[in-house]
This record gives C-alpha cells, structure tokens and sequence, in this order.
C-alpha cells in the first residue's frame, strides 16, 4: 500500500480507485507542481492578474462609477460589474484608499 501524508489522499487510498489509477494522479500531480515551481523561479507570475488602472478603458470607466457609487446610486456589486473586475477586487481597490478620479 502507498503511504500518503496528506490526510484527503489517504481518504483516496482507503477507496476502491485501483493502486495504478491512484499513482497515475499522484504522477500527474507532481509533474504539474514541478512546472509551477519551474515557471515561479522563472519570475512567472501566478493566478489572476491584478487589477489596475492600466487595463484598457479603466481609467474612463472608473471616476463616473466611484462617483456613483459614492452618491449611493449603484450597489458595490454592481459597480465591480461595470468595471469588469470582480468584487473582491473592487473591495480591494477602495481599502487601498485608490482616488477617486
């Protein structure tokens, strides 16, 4: 039987998924961490992309929304849809303190 450390694959060990199946994903797995950390000490960046005022049509889009969003006329929800990011990310950007224009 295979060891496993992590405590959700040692579930996958006491389930009926054959022994070669189980070490065919564990391959896939390493294989794929393996070009993570490739790439990370390339410089590569990982995940989304941060949201900024250099994305195309932000900066035109942005003071009338905050404006907006001020006055309490859109909901943050809304104004992160308008904006094209989402609403963590908008949240984000008004904890930051971002000017509004």
């Amino acid at each position: 039987m295979v060891r496993v450390k992590n405590r959700r694959w040692q579930k996958l060990e006491k389930s009926d998924i054959p022994l070669e199946k189980l070490a065919q994903h564990f391959e896939a797995h390493n294989r794929m961490k393996a070009e993570m950390d490739r790439a990370a000490r390339q410089g590569r960046r990982m995940g989304h992309p941060k949201v900024t005022f250099e994305r195309r049509g932000f900066k035109t889009r942005y003071k009338p929304i905050m404006e907006r969003l001020s006055a309490g006329n859109i909901s943050r929800r809304r104004a992160a849809k308008e904006l094209g990011i989402g609403y963590a990310g908008l949240k984000r950007f008004l904890d930051s303190n971002f000017p509004s224009g």
